[in-house]
Order: C-alpha cells, then structure tokens, then sequence
C-alpha cells in the first residue's frame, strides 16, 4: 500500500438523516494512515435553490469510430444539481431527461491506459452543487485500463440522463453522496433516501466510533470504493439492521464498513433508517511515463527565467482525490516591465487538467523587471502526491 496519506490513502465519510456526530469521530476512531472524513449532511438548506435533480451517467469508448471495451472500468458516479433560483411563483425551468453527452478525446498506450484525455466544455442551464462533472470523469477515466494495444484517435462519450431526486434509484442517490459535497440539497435527499418510518434526522449523543480499515479489499491505483449501509438505533444505543445500501462492488470493503457500523456505539435514544458511507482512495497512481525534457524548446537563459517567481502548486483536486500524478509542458513569455505573457500548453498527461493547473501557476507568477523581453520560455511542471506529512507537491 501507498505510504502516502491524507490523500492517496484517504478515508471519506459522508452522514445522512442526522448521523452527525460519526464525522468528527471517525477520524480520531480511523487506523493510522492519513484516514479523514468527508462530509457530513445536515438538515438546513442556505439559501432558495430550485427543485433537486440527478443526472444518471453511462459511457462508452470508441478508437477509429469502433468501440472499445475496457478491461477494468469504473462506474461513472451520478451528479446531483439543482435549478437556479427563480422568483417566487416561476414554473420550473423545462429541461429534457437526455441531456447532451459529453465527450473526452484520448489515446491509449501500449499498456492500455488512457493518454492524453482532454474535457468537453458543457452548458445545459443547471447550477453544479456536488463539484465539477468534467473534472471529475477525467479523473475517474484514467483508472480504466484497456487491452495492451497503442491507440489513437479516441473518444470517450459520456451520456447523461437527468432525473428528479425523488424519482431516482436508492442506490444512484447513495452513489452521488458519497462522490460530492451536497449539503445544499440535504433535505431532497434525505427524502430520497428514506422510507416510511424512518426517523433519524435528531440523532442521539454518540458514544463511540469505528472506522473500517482501508487495506481490507483491492482498490485499483487511481480507483475509488466506496460503500453506504442503511441501520438502526435501539433504547441502548446500538446499532442494528445493518442493511448494505448500495456500494462499488468490493465485498471484503463492504464487510468493513458494516463491521465500522455495528461497533459504533450511540447514547440512548432509538432512531430509524440511519445512513452512513465510507469511501476510499486506491494506491497513488503514477504519471504514464515521464515528462520529456524541454531541451531547445526552451529559448530562455536561466537569467531570464529566474525572474519568474512561482506560487505553490494547486493540484487538480479530482486527481489529488485519486492519487492520481501527472506532468504538463507550459510555454510562456516574460515582458520586460514585469509580466506573464503567451502562456501554452504543449502537453499534458494523463489529462489536460494538469495542463490547465500548470497554466495556473505560470500566470499567476510575479516577474521581476528586466533590460530584455523573454520569449519561448519552457518549464516542465510535474505533479507528485505526497510523502507522508507533505502537501501534493511540484517538482
């Protein structure tokens, strides 16, 4: 296993229906391996939003217009949004259940992993509440692995399908919490979630808290699994009727969580239809091969470059998430008065996000004055997760 933690060997917790206490407590309850939690939903909606939806999503993968069959994929996590806020008395926004598919282009290597993997931009009129859904498929789609054969001009086509929360299966509603921050729908999907006789949105105190260990089970370098499990609260603050909910498919994971679940303990007070989910991190993933080096792209002497001065380094949070490493090759210009100028990507792998942050990081640089301008500086910028105790870094 990664000795990385905090987020290659991240613990996610995610509470519904008033289980709110378990947030804070898992994490000191967790093995010690950089486990933390994820959210914790609560009953107050900030704010007027419109009605609560979710966005079903399915894909397929195609090379030369034939498809492609992956030998290890993941199932797309489903999206929850709502519509933007309308005046008092607006009919809802009219919106078609088939949405326009996304598309991702790619290639795949010869060890079957996914390359070169740039986003669409969409619009279809909705306010994202769980997190950006093209990120969050780049990420997930460079886990997939594919036969051992080197193709080119790939797509990857994600289709979408949206449906109101109340209308939407158990386990896709699970799926979605556990994947994104949703706090501002929480009431919708405690609705979503419950059945008649539940009632667990007042919890009692908590006593004591388990965490599943992490290493029970195989995740996948750059995989997630994730797990949810229904149960109740008797008189003497034990859980019962541990009932699996909806998971990723790991069984020996899925047994953790539901041990994690039967050995927290809660004051006295019965409750009904509790909710509660882990989710975790595979092994770090490494960049496909790496970065080439800039040689004479780079038109700029190292006087040059020394003017510029960097920030540290965001890293794409979906990717960071995953454990997931990559590397972009930026090109940029310095003004002599002191600016950023022509910033390029000349490649990113496995995914344009990197790219996209390494662009970040060049524009947002201070550049000292200087007696000449610089242009065709090239930097090679490399995302690395972390050694224990560091923070996802630059080299």
């Amino acid at each position: 296993m990664s000795r990385r933690a905090g987020l290659a060997g991240c613990l996610a917790l995610f509470a519904v229906a008033g289980v709110g206490d378990l947030e804070a407590a898992a994490q000191s309850a967790a093995p010690g391996d950089g486990t933390a939690p994820l959210l914790t939903i609560t009953g107050q909606v900030p704010g007027e939003l419109g009605e609560g939806f979710l966005v079903e999503r399915s894909a397929e993968a195609f090379c030369g217009g034939r498809p492609v069959e992956p030998l290890r994929r993941e199932i797309l996590a489903p999206r929850i949004f709502s519509e933007a806020p309308r005046p008092p008395g607006a009919p809802p926004a009219a919106a078609p259940a088939a949405l326009a598919p996304d598309v991702l282009t790619f290639a795949i290597d010869g060890e079957g992993r996914p390359l070169s993997i740039s986003r669409s931009v969409r619009s279809d009129g909705l306010v994202v509440i769980s997190g950006g859904p093209d990120m969050d498929v780049q990420a997930a789609f460079a886990s997939w692995r594919f036969p051992r054969r080197a193709l080119s001009d790939c797509e990857f086509i994600v289709h979408s399908r949206r449906v109101r929360l109340g209308d939407a299966a158990p386990a896709q509603v699970a799926h979605a919490l556990v994947s994104g921050d949703n706090r501002r729908l929480a009431p919708a999907i405690r609705r979503a979630l419950s059945r008649p006789g539940d009632a667990c949105e007042t919890p009692p105190r908590l006593e004591s808290a388990a965490a599943p260990n992490r290493r029970r089970g195989r995740t996948a370098p750059g995989g997630r699994d994730w797990a949810a499990v229904r149960f109740d609260i008797d008189e003497t603050g034990t859980t019962r009727a541990i009932e699996p909910l909806a998971s990723s498919g790991d069984d020996e994971w899925d047994a953790e969580v539901a041990r994690a679940v039967a050995e927290t303990t809660f004051g006295a007070g019965p409750r009904r239809g509790c909710i509660v989910g882990f989710s975790r991190a595979g092994d770090d993933l490494p960049a496909p091969f790496p970065p080439p080096e800039v040689g004479e792209l780079n038109r700029c002497s190292a006087e040059q470059r020394a003017r510029l001065k960097l920030d540290r380094l965001t890293y794409p949070e979906a990717f960071s998430k995953r454990a997931i490493e990559g590397w972009a090759i930026v090109r940029f210009s310095l003004a002599s008065w002191g600016a950023v100028g022509g910033v390029e990507v000349l490649e990113a792998q496995p995914a344009s996000a990197f790219g996209e942050a390494a662009a970040r990081l060049i524009r947002s640089g201070s550049v000292e004055p200087g007696p000449d301008h610089a242009a065709g500086c090239v930097d090679r910028v490399i995302f690395r997760m972390p050694d224990e105790g560091e923070r996802p870094n630059v080299d």
